[in-house]
């Protein structure tokens, strides 16, 4: 027997930012599993005709250090309904789509991210300009145990992903306070800018952090295996957290 899927979020809880927020989806914003694009090609897809498509890959493996990859998997994104479906029963045996309501912000239309239709796209084809939202922690948590379960049939809890994901999300949420203070503070006015700027938090969270002991030593981890460790991790957060507001 199945494992029961968890409950699809309100829209207001399933996003941190869509086109219809206050300012739009930052510029800046870090890329994460789960972003939705306009205007994205996906090759052997729907005759090839351009449209939304969601960044499927997992936070560790769709960059090559600072930088996605050049070619990153994608699923695309189709409208499923005119309406903002109210009942999250609705989808509870519907594993092959990840429910993305009110993705515009209407209040009149449901999309849906089709795990059916998965494919490899250049990651330039994903325009900081061209995105359409971003999921919550929470969000990204849903995607996970969907994609899972419509994979194997089985539907870990969101606790047991979110354990697993901790220490991505602190470092995602530290990113985005560094390119968020970064902007605040003039230092970013293109896409370059972003890159260079996502190049230095990459630097800063790969380097050893310096010890607070009496010797003064320098830790041999570095910034985001530290933040791998729960008794490490508030430690790495502080330290970061400093480190922004000397940008």
């Amino acid at each position: 027997m199945a494992d029961r899927l968890e409950p699809l979020l309100s829209p207001e809880e399933l996003f941190d930012y869509r086109q219809c927020s206050e300012g739009g989806v930052p510029f800046w914003l870090p890329y994460s599993q789960g972003d939705v694009f306009e205007q994205v090609v996906m090759p052997g897809i729907e005759n090839d005709e351009p449209g939304l498509a969601m960044l499927f890959m997992h936070p560790c493996t769709m960059r090559e250090g600072a930088r996605l990859r050049e070619a990153v998997t994608a699923v695309r994104v189709t409208f499923n309904d005119s309406r903002v479906l109210p009942k999250p029963g609705t989808w509870a045996n519907r594993n092959k789509l990840m429910p993305l309501p009110d993705l515009f912000g209407n209040g009149e239309s449901t999309y849906v991210a089709d795990f059916m239709l998965l494919g490899t796209v250049q990651s330039a084809s994903l325009d900081r300009a061209r995105r359409v939202s971003q999921l919550s922690a929470e969000g990204r948590l849903i995607l996970q145990q969907r994609l899972i379960f419509h994979l194997t049939r089985h539907a870990p809890s969101v606790d047991v992903l979110q354990e697993a994901s901790h220490s991505l999300e602190l470092e995602l949420q530290a990113q985005t306070d560094w390119m968020e203070e970064a902007n605040k503070r003039g230092l970013i006015g293109s896409s370059e800018d972003v890159d260079e700027q996502e190049v230095v938090f990459d630097e800063y969270m790969s380097a050893p952090m310096d010890s607070t002991g009496s010797e003064a030593e320098a830790r041999p981890e570095s910034r985001r295996t530290l933040l791998a460790h729960p008794r490490e991790a508030p430690m790495v957060v502080r330290d970061v957290q400093r480190k922004i507001k000397t940008l």
